[in-house]
């Protein structure tokens, strides 16, 4: 059991190549809304990504529980780092968008492979400080990431910022070879429960918890590309350039890192899920306010909540679902999970682009944070009272 340390040195790599990530999606979505003064280039920008990260977690989850783990993700990160070399040298809209999509296949192995890898890596008593340290460093690459991609736009250009993203993506890669510990339990090849994609989907929708969460995700994701494809023409609302930009996308990770150290403290797992379902309160709620916000300042306030409320479920969302899925198919389980929710979030870019163009980017907010909230309202019903407050 390598312990806190290894899962350190797996949350700085992960925050090297996310961050880079995160700068390079700031740079190009803003560079394609800059060149086009386009919303449905940057849907199209953020549907495909989203979109094949959705559709490949299956696969992806497979890969996680058949083959070892820690040699999926350096494989995701040299390859994704390789990809964004090429992205570089890319300048039109409809390349960036194409090569967008197969970065997104490249690094969706990653996720199953490390959330996974976790609960053998410390104990269960250290699961949920795992979890927030992974969220905190998480959450230092949406506050870092905006500020490279959006504060040296006109510095650097997108060139420079995606080549650095793939210097990330090297280094993180060599932080995950030597991290110290098992990635996952040895058994034999009988022991991979049934060994398809289905086993998964099986196991969540046979765990009543687990299928409302799934459910709630997939109503409050099928607004929330709206959000996202306000971001830049909220940005030029109110005259606050690529820097801006980057500042919206920055509050939202500054609470983010605020409401993970806080959840990280946790030490009754009985409130776990819901302090999940507090989060996504707590996100739909301020997500929502950004629509009335007479100021850019006040809407920066606003994301730092939406963001708070995000770090709290980023925090707990994996304790809830490690503790209840076996090591033989956590890595499909949460391929499952995320393949579900990451769909529904895909869709939702569909409609963002004629929706903020038709309402406005307030507006867009505003129903994002309503779907969130209408998530809240169905998995309460679906569970009850007694497992929102731990009796159950």
């Amino acid at each position: 059991m390598g312990g806190l340390g290894a899962v350190r040195q797996i949350a700085i790599a992960r925050m090297l190549a996310t961050g880079g990530g995160v700068a390079t999606n700031t740079a190009l979505s803003y560079g394609i809304y800059d060149r086009t003064r386009s919303t449905a280039w940057t849907a199209a920008y953020f549907l495909v990504a989203y979109a094949a990260y959705g559709l490949f977690q299956p696969a992806a989850g497979i890969l996680a529980d058949r083959y070892d783990r820690r040699w999926l993700m350096v494989g995701s990160d040299l390859g994704l780092a390789v990809l964004l070399v090429v992205q570089a040298f890319v300048t039109s809209p409809g390349g960036t968008v194409a090569l967008a999509l197969t970065m997104t296949v490249v690094a969706a192995a990653y996720g199953p492979a490390s959330r996974a890898a976790l609960p053998n890596l410390v104990s269960e008593a250290q699961l949920t400080a795992a979890n927030a340290m992974m969220a905190r460093y998480f959450s230092l690459c949406i506050v870092i990431g905006p500020a490279v991609g959006g504060g040296l736009y006109k510095e650097l250009g997108v060139r420079g910022i995606v080549l650095i993203a793939a210097v990330g993506c090297v280094a993180s890669a060599v932080l995950c070879a030597t991290v110290r510990g098992e990635f996952q339990e040895a058994r034999g090849d009988d022991q991979h429960e049934h060994g398809g994609v289905m086993a998964g989907v099986r196991f969540l929708l046979h765990h009543r918890v687990l299928r409302a969460l799934v459910i709630a995700e997939v109503i409050a994701f099928s607004g929330g590309g709206l959000g996202i494809v306000a971001d830049a023409p909220l940005a030029r609302m109110f005259d606050a350039g690529p820097f801006g930009y980057g500042e919206l996308i920055a509050s939202w990770g500054l609470g983010m890192l605020l409401a993970s150290a806080v959840a990280g403290r946790l030490k009754e797992q009985r409130f776990e899920f819901g302090l999940v379902v507090l989060g996504m309160a707590v996100e739909g709620l301020f997500t929502l306010l950004v629509w009335p916000s007479p100021t850019f300042a006040l809407a920066l306030v606003c994301l730092f909540g939406g963001g708070a409320g995000m770090g709290t479920i980023e925090t707990v969302r994996q304790s809830v679902l490690q503790r209840r899925a076996p090591d033989a198919v956590r890595g499909r389980v949460f391929a499952a999970a995320d393949a579900v929710g990451g769909v529904s979030f895909a869709g939702s870019f569909v409609i963002a682009a004629p929706i903020v163009a038709i309402v406005g980017a307030p507006a867009g907010y505003g129903i994002a944070g309503l779907t969130f909230l209408a998530g809240v309202a169905v998995v309460a019903w679906l569970v009850g009272r007694d497992v929102l407050v731990g009796r159950a």
